[in-house]
C-alpha cells in the first residue's frame, strides 16, 4: 500500500474534516489509471455515515458511542484488539502497513521534527 494523495493542514484541524476531499482525489487518480476504488480501510476516528457511503466496501470500526449493542460490527477495544466479523478483522489488520509508509515519508520530508510554526510557513518550506 502506498498513499496516492496528501494534504497539509494545521495540527488543530480534525483529519476527518478532509477525509471526503482526500477520498475524491484518490478516486480521480485511480480513475485516470483505469482502476476503481473498491475498499477503504480507516481507523475509528473516520467512522462517519458520509464516508461509509462513499465507497462500496468500508472497513472502519465503529466507535464505542456508536451503534451500541449491535452485534456483527467491527470494533476495536482500548487494548487495540479487534472484535467483529473475521473478514473485516483481516482487512483491518492491513492498516498498520500504511502507517509505516507515512512514518517513513514524514522522516524523509523532515515533517516529523518540524520546528516551523504555521501552515503558511510549512507550505512555503515545501515549495522551496
Amino acid at each position: 500500500m502506498l498513499p496516492l494523495t496528501g494534504l497539509l493542514a494545521s495540527a488543530n484541524q480534525n483529519e476527518k474534516k478532509y477525509s471526503l476531499t482526500m477520498l475524491e482525489k484518490t478516486r480521480l487518480i485511480l480513475n485516470r489509471s483505469g482502476v476503481k476504488l473498491r475498499c477503504m480501510i480507516a481507523d475509528s476516528q473516520y467512522s462517519d455515515k458520509k464516508l461509509r457511503g462513499a465507497v462500496d466496501v468500508t472497513v472502519i470500526p465503529y466507535q464505542a458511542n456508536q451503534k451500541r449493542g449491535v452485534k456483527g460490527l467491527l470494533r476495536v477495544d482500548k487494548k487495540f484488539r479487534t472484535h467483529g466479523p473475521e473478514d473485516q478483522k483481516r482487512k483491518y489488520h492491513k492498516r498498520p502497513s500504511i502507517e509505516a509508509v507515512y512514518s517513513f515519508l514524514k522522516t524523509q520530508y523532515s515533517m516529523a521534527i518540524n520546528k516551523v510554526r504555521g501552515l503558511k510557513n510549512v507550505g512555503l518550506l515545501r515549495a522551496l
